[in-house]
């Protein structure tokens, strides 16, 4: 069986992440209610890919990993999004 060079899993990592926020933002595009969009970044590294914004203050956090399993400190930036 072939495996992936690490350079690759990073490649396709990142084509899937820029592939599903275009697609979340064309539906959100379309939704009534939405305030605004971006992403969230800390110094330390932490990361949340997408954030969109509803009219009344709310917050839909996604953050978007290639594999069947997400690592629990994957979630932690998630866990630390400032409410």
């Amino acid at each position: 069986m072939a495996t992936l060079e690490p350079s690759t899993l990073t490649e396709s990592g990142l084509l899937l992440e820029t592939f599903v926020v275009n697609e979340l933002l064309k539906q959100a595009s379309q939704c009534d209610g939405i305030a605004g969009q971006g992403h969230w970044r800390t110094h330390d590294g932490d990361e949340v890919n997408l954030v969109l914004e509803s009219d009344y203050g709310t917050a839909l956090a996604f953050e978007i990993k290639a594999g069947n399993r997400v690592p629990r400190q994957d979630l932690s930036p998630l866990r630390n999004l400032p409410k």
